[in-house]
């Protein structure tokens, strides 16, 4: 029997008895090997326990299987480590209990992945994983830098995410695309992003 499948037998009571030496030496493969129902169990001590480097081990479904209230268990270095795709993995309701700082270190990674360069490079793949965590904090910049190809790949749900009301109107972030996007944006949004409504 592989280490993969002996830890995937493992029960909550087991897990729990892990010390803080025991998570340090998981390997990748060892990480990754730990089911949706076995993370929830793991406990704030044992979290803090895992490096930076083994934060980057989990995959985009593990990150979401961690529950509301380990969320905030993280450490800010172990933040810091996480992936543009384990950041997008997260759901709504998780970024909803990252604390100040933590959202704060999100924030920064995403508005440094996301440049005028790597937008103009995206691929309509990426753009199906958009969620409103990167849509909403994309520049005027970034915005300009999409051909009109890549802004058909949007679906109205990503469009709708554009914070169309508050940081990007109020910070002229969407009126000069206004214009040049109009012809491929759903009626209903057209209103809101000139001002119409």
């Amino acid at each position: 029997m592989s280490s993969k499948e002996q830890l995937q037998l493992l029960t909550a009571e087991q897990i729990q008895l892990f010390t803080q030496k025991h998570i340090k030496v998981f390997n990748k493969k060892q990480i990754q090997a730990f089911t949706a129902k076995q993370i929830p169990v793991f406990t704030k001590w044992q979290i803090k326990a895992f490096s930076p480097k083994q934060i980057k081990a989990f995959s985009p479904k593990q990150i979401q299987s961690f529950t509301n209230k380990q969320i905030p268990k993280f450490k800010p270095e172990q933040i810091e480590k996480f992936t543009v795709e384990q950041i997008q993995s997260c759901t709504e309701e998780q970024i909803h209990f990252l604390t100040a700082e933590q959202r704060k270190i999100f924030e920064g990674k995403i508005n440094k992945y996301f440049n005028s360069t790597t937008v103009a490079s995206t691929t309509v793949k990426q753009v199906e994983k958009f969620n409103s965590k990167p849509m909403q904090l994309l520049s005027k910049s970034e915005i300009q830098s999409l051909s009109l190809e890549q802004i058909s790949w949007f679906n109205q749900e990503q469009l709708a995410t554009f914070k169309l009301e508050s940081e990007q109107v109020e910070n002229n972030k969407l009126v000069s695309m206004s214009f040049w996007i109009l012809p491929i944006l759903p009626l209903c949004l057209v209103g809101g992003l000139i001002g119409f409504n």
